[in-house]
């Protein structure tokens, strides 16, 4: 892969993060990287339209045009212009709103945030598609390398990811698509570590609290100010990131530079992420893969099923709302593993009108029958696989097993460009007259052939 030529050894993270955000060219991303952009900006626009027909889609969108007023950029679905910082935060908060947002195994959900960072603020400079691609790609490099340094105290500490790096991650798109220069992206970045925010509480409150899908939107909301700080000369510390009381201490065990640097502008972050063919927490996912590679082999019967055990990693099991068989709600439901399992067998998909369906009798025939494990091989693998078995045995003591090694849209199993397409029309379904998603989806995938990016982002406004 070529190098971006820009590192100098010496200087703080920040500093050297922003030549290489201010000094990348869409010349220099590999052919996988582009395309794994593109697949990143089809998913999200689809999670986005179809957050904005669910949840409180509708409720956002109404909310960000009376507190955010202005023509700067535009809110997907809705049509309406607001505040570059008023796109991002709604369009966040709406491409998170299904759980169906792409995922990375290492560090967590990343395409919420920065691709509506990204396009507002690529939108508001009247960008192009490659502009776009490269924003993301810039900002994929400092949620990778800085999540991965912080995410597993993080997690211990209760911090949600995607509200602390995403924030970092958004700064980076959004100075780089405001098109600043090295010196502002690195004040915006620095600026950045004192909005990072988001707390996952919201996981043992699933059917009473919006801050999931709210802190999307604030990180993105919250790095595009940085940017816009930055822009305007305030600054930030050169310390922010790896120094004495700087983001890596204060939010983790520290950040280690050499590593945060290593092999940067020569491996992509962009070209490595994951995707949630599924509704729900990606950590059940691998049970609905498991559990579908048993319904191509039998038709389930739960009056036949007697036992069904599923062995996974040890992160899949170790919380009450991980392994409950009683969810309260369709949003508690898809963070259960047992109940996924059941769902998948009985529906054979786990999108959010089969997880809806969670108190079908055939599904709850089928919980009390189920046992958790860890499976030690799975386990020692994790999170580099992210694996699962799921053991049926029936009535006439035969039992049938599905296995996975990677949930499907890893790298390593990932979605063909059908797949992807599929997704994108079953999330919009007809939110979109058929000829204009058709058009939209085309457009994505010559992302970088098309002009200004407004031009796709007024694809996306439902017919008045």
């Amino acid at each position: 892969m070529p190098q971006t030529g820009v590192l100098a050894p010496q200087g703080m993270l920040v500093h050297q993060f922003g030549a290489f955000a201010a000094a990348l060219q869409y010349d220099q991303l590999p052919s996988e990287a582009v395309h794994r952009a593109k697949q990143i900006v089809l998913d999200t626009l689809g999670t986005t339209l179809g957050g904005y027909r669910a949840g409180f889609g509708r409720q956002v969108v109404d909310f960000t045009a009376r507190t955010a007023p202005g023509a700067e950029a535009t809110m997907i679905a809705d049509g309406r212009r607001v505040s570059v910082e008023g796109a991002a935060f709604a369009n966040a908060t709406m491409a998170k709103m299904l759980g169906m947002d792409d995922s990375h195994r290492a560090y967590g959900h990343v395409a919420a945030e920065v691709v509506p960072a990204a396009l507002a603020t690529v939108e508001a400079t009247r960008g192009d598609g490659r502009d776009l691609i490269v924003a993301m790609a810039a900002a994929y490099e400092v949620f990778g390398r800085v999540g991965r340094q912080v995410r597993r105290t993080q997690l211990e500490r209760g911090y949600d990811i995607k509200g602390m790096v995403g924030a970092l991650a958004c700064a980076v798109a959004a100075g780089r698509g405001l098109g600043l220069g090295a010196e502002e992206i690195a004040h915006a970045l620095a600026l950045s570590t004192a909005l990072a925010g988001g707390l996952e509480t919201y996981v043992h409150d699933p059917a009473n609290s919006h801050t999931k899908d709210l802190i999307s939107g604030f990180a993105a909301r919250n790095g595009v100010f940085a940017a816009l700080l930055a822009r305007a000369g305030f600054r930030g510390p050169r310390g922010a990131l790896e120094g004495e009381g700087g983001f890596g201490r204060a939010f983790g065990e520290g950040i280690d530079p050499g590593e945060a640097l290593a092999d940067l502008g020569r491996a992509f972050e962009i070209a490595v992420a994951g995707f949630k063919p599924h509704a729900g927490c990606r950590h059940v996912h691998q049970g609905v893969d498991a559990a579908r590679e048993v319904r191509r082999q039998i038709e389930v019967d739960p009056a036949r099923v007697t036992q069904i055990e599923v062995a996974t990693y040890r992160h899949a099991i170790d919380a009450p709302f991980r392994t409950t068989l009683t969810p309260e709600s369709p949003s508690a439901a898809g963070y259960s593993l047992p109940t996924a399992v059941a769902v998948g067998l009985v529906f054979g998909s786990f999108y959010p009108e089969d997880i809806a369906r969670f108190t079908d009798p055939r599904v709850q025939a089928l919980l009390p029958r189920m046992h958790l494990s860890i499976d030690p091989a799975i386990q020692a693998a994790y999170p580099e696989r992210n694996g699962c078995v799921v053991r049926v045995t029936l009535d006439d003591g035969r039992t049938v097993e599905g296995r996975v090694e990677y949930a499907k849209g890893e790298p390593e199993n990932m979605l063909t460009d059908e797949e992807f397409e599929a997704k994108f029309r079953r999330t919009v379904a007809d939110l979109l007259p058929a000829s204009q998603t058709d058009d939209l989806i085309a457009r994505v995938w010559n992302l970088d052939r098309i002009g200004e990016v407004e031009s796709l982002v007024r694809l996306t406004a439902t017919p008045t």
